[in-house]
């Protein structure tokens, strides 16, 4: 899923896991950091295609 709806639904597995104590709070900076990568950020969606740039 890209943009920011993507990020919102891996930061909800990191709230998750942190909730049942099995990340640290580093992990979810880290985690939300790779997500905002891995989906393209708040410029991205499904209808908006993103260069490499």
């Amino acid at each position: 899923m890209a943009g920011s709806s993507g990020a919102s639904a891996i930061g909800n597995i990191i709230d998750g896991e942190a909730l049942a104590g099995r990340t640290t709070a580093h992990d979810g900076v880290v985690g939300r950091a790779l997500a905002n990568v891995l989906t393209g950020g708040a410029s991205a969606g499904p209808l908006r295609p993103l260069t490499e740039d």
